[in-house]
């Protein structure tokens, strides 16, 4: 019997005590607290903002100011300034004087400066650039609406995998959890990201990969979290979806080109050279990251240069490690016993691994990936089942406390978690796959 199958036939006495004392009640007692917690924290932070500036200085929905300063730029036509920081603060401290008035002394400091730099390729401004026209305040409300559609949508599908009561409880946890409030009240694109990962995963399920990999293809405004499902569509020799990519990168390329010029694709080149040393900067907050970039960077970067050099290198090494420990559960095209949703858990899981820029909010990605796990362990392997449920409300639980104790351990230590979570994905199953043949 292989080893790992002899652990876990240990393990089902310990999950029915947990099982036991894990009643749906209590579920949502924890969920429920930090919601009430969350939502009253986030009330009394904008009770005490005064003309769209949060206490800190920084303009409410912080994040989604980057955003809308390069819309506004590509819509003014002074595209070439995209990447220029020194423009980029330029333009978001006048935008700031407008809407709110400030007098020179009051602007946001440094630190928020830093944290707004856009970061995304040209043709992300170009799709922003539509919101222009209705101004900050209108753009924002149009945002925050796109993104709660986005995760109207993202809850249908995983209807879709889930049983009712599973469902529910992944619901809950998702709208309570402090990544979501960070992602809806800065404004930022997460759950967008969570739409498109999710949907591309759904295709690939249904068998329809040409067209997931065309979903995938809208992900290339966070490029990093493409890589590895291109990998993991080459594995798996999908060519069909590895051809749907193809054709989205080629249109994208193409209306990039047509609407911005080359000029623009050779900035965002340049600018992409000078991101590991702007990321570096104190204003990324990088006790944030929550990636093998943000685990080394924080334990070794106060250290200086020198510091920083070799938490890069151990990032390329942790990096390649997670890509062939991922990979090895890759091999194949088996549809049963599950394994294609815990492929797709482990694919989502490493990509968020080796991000090199993978902030607090982006953990909400991995709902999708616990969603996945937990359906493909929820026909028939009860242990199972409650192992993922148990490890799903640890993911949960961590999120709200990690900051705090990365700040103060200087230690991020949610990549081992994620890589644990890729570890036990890999064991055997032997439950049926439910969700590939609805």
């Amino acid at each position: 019997m292989h080893v790992t199958t002899r652990i876990f036939a240990r393990t089902p006495p310990v999950l029915a005590r947990i099982s036991a004392w894990l009643t749906p009640q209590r579920l949502r007692i924890y969920p429920l607290a930090l919601l009430v917690a969350t939502l009253a924290s986030y009330g009394l932070t904008l009770s005490k903002s005064q003309r769209g500036l949060e206490p800190g200085g920084q303009l409410v929905g912080r994040d989604f100011l980057a955003f809308f300063v390069a819309g506004e730029m590509v819509s003014c036509g002074d595209a070439a300034g995209l990447y220029d920081p020194t423009q980029q603060r330029a333009a978001q401290c006048r935008l700031i004087d407008q809407l709110c008035a400030t007098s020179r002394d009051t602007r946001p400091s440094a630190r928020w400066n830093q944290v707004c730099l856009y970061l995304n390729p040209p043709h992300y401004a170009l799709a922003t650039s539509l919101l222009a026209p209705l101004g900050y305040w209108g753009a924002l409300a149009a945002w925050s609406a796109l993104s709660l559609l986005c995760l109207a949508a993202t809850l249908a599908i995983w209807r879709r995998w889930l049983p009712a009561d599973a469902w529910q409880t992944a619901v809950m946890l998702v709208v309570c959890s402090p990544p979501f409030f960070q992602a809806l009240a800065g404004g930022q694109n997460t759950f967008i990201s969570l739409l498109i990962l999710t949907g591309f995963c759904h295709l690939l399920l249904k068998r329809r990969d040409w067209l997931a990999g065309l979903v995938l293809s809208l992900l290339l405004y966070k490029f990093q979290l493409v890589a590895v499902p291109v990998l993991y569509l080459l594995l798996t020799k999908r060519w069909r979806g590895l051809a749907g990519t193809t054709t989205g990168v080629l249109i994208t390329l193409g209306i990039t080109l047509y609407a911005l010029g080359p000029d623009a694709l050779r900035d965002y080149a340049a600018f992409s050279r000078r991101l590991p040393d702007l990321m570096n900067l104190p204003g990324f907050d990088v006790q944030k990251q929550h990636s093998w970039h943000g685990f080394w960077t924080l334990l070794l970067g106060y250290r200086g240069s020198s510091g920083l050099s070799i938490a890069r290198s151990l990032t390329v090494v942790s990096s390649l490690a997670t890509l062939i420990l991922a990979a090895g559960s890759w091999r194949g095209r088996d549809d049963a016993g599950g394994r294609v949703p815990c492929q797709l858990s482990i694919m989502i899981f490493a990509s968020m691994l080796i991000s090199p820029h993978l902030f607090h909010y982006d953990m909400l990605l991995a709902s999708t990936s616990a969603v996945l796990w937990f359906s493909s362990a929820a026909t028939r392997w009860n242990s199972r089942r409650m192992a993922v449920m148990v490890i799903f409300f640890v993911l949960f639980a961590w999120l709200a406390v990690s900051p705090c104790i990365a700040a103060g351990a200087h230690l991020q230590l949610t990549p081992w978690l994620l890589l644990a979570c890729i570890a036990i994905g890999k064991l055997p199953s032997p439950g049926a796959d439910a969700i590939c043949a609805k």
